[in-house]
């Protein structure tokens, strides 16, 4: 576990500290400085992909498979599979219910880890704690898992949380994994919801608690998808980051460009600490992964 020291790409930076940790393979990246010209660019590349496998996965909502509550998924990696239960009538009749079904990101982004696209060592996850939100049905911690990305004795480190609603379902696909699940509501870490900074703190301590500690990774996988959770998002970031420690990673499915660009907008002005990178190449065209940290 050593924290990262230089960078290629620091005179684009300017004067800034690095992500927390070298094991993050940050080269090639593009620094965050205007939310729509990020969207733009990210946009005019979903237009020119000419990849097959980039393009038939912009049909629909960003969902796996919606059909059945119970399916396995291909991993894509040497013929690995994961089986997963979903709840499609909760998706279908309870309004916001996006934590049901499995989405495309989290594959994608347990693929890419495995292939050291991202951390260029995995025995960043021998120490680090993970914090991941918007968890839904544990599909990117399990893929991580039975890729071995994660070892049983690393998942104790390792903790899934969503809305109270949610857990009954990542329970029962965690079962029997040594992956562990708590409920978080981003609502509890929002003064825009009539929290009161006493509450904030409590809900803060909580979570450190069960997590063991200051987060050194926090994973979000297409959690940007409702404007009005924007503020509640960002503000749990901004209570669960420790400057100098951990280090955000957001993937999502490029949908709305305005809802992007208006997602990014909010990340970037709730902190002059936050510094914000869009990781190249390492998902498909149609999806972005930026990684943040605070300085």
């Amino acid at each position: 576990m050593h924290p990262s020291t230089s960078s290629e790409n620091a005179g684009e930076l300017g004067d800034y500290v690095k992500p927390p940790w070298e094991e993050l393979q940050i080269e090639p990246y593009r620094l965050v400085v205007d939310a729509d010209e990020e969207v733009f660019y990210l946009y005019t590349q979903v237009d020119d992909c000419v990849d097959d496998r980039d393009h038939a996965v912009t049909n629909g909502l960003g969902y796996v498979d919606a059909s059945s509550d119970r399916i396995i998924l291909d991993l894509g990696v040497e013929g690995q599979t994961l089986g997963i239960l979903q709840n499609t009538t909760s998706l279908r009749t309870t309004k916001g219910d996006t934590g049901s079904i499995v989405w495309r990101a989290s594959i994608m982004l347990a693929r890419a880890m495995y292939e050291r696209k991202i951390f260029t060592d995995l025995s960043f996850f021998s120490w680090a704690r993970v914090l991941e939100l918007g968890a839904g049905t544990g599909a990117f911690s399990l893929a991580m898992s039975k890729l071995g990305v994660i070892t049983p004795a690393q998942a104790s480190m390792w903790l899934c949380t969503d809305q109270e609603a949610v857990l009954p379902l990542l329970a029962k696909n965690l079962k029997g994994n040594s992956l562990r699940s708590s409920a978080l509501d981003w609502n509890d870490f929002s003064s825009g919801h009539g929290t009161t900074r006493w509450s904030r703190e409590t809900s803060q301590r909580q979570l450190l608690k069960d997590l063991g500690g200051w987060p050194d990774l926090i994973v979000c996988t297409d959690c940007v998808y409702n404007p009005g959770l924007f503020q509640a998002l960002v503000s749990t970031l901004l209570m669960l980051t420790k400057p100098g420690k951990t280090s955000v990673l957001m993937a999502c499915e490029l949908r709305s460009s305005d809802i992007m660009s208006d997602f990014l907008s909010v990340w970037m002005r709730s902190d002059d600490s936050w510094k914000i990178v869009s990781l190249e190449g390492r998902l498909m065209k149609t999806h972005a992964l930026w990684l943040g940290w605070r300085v």
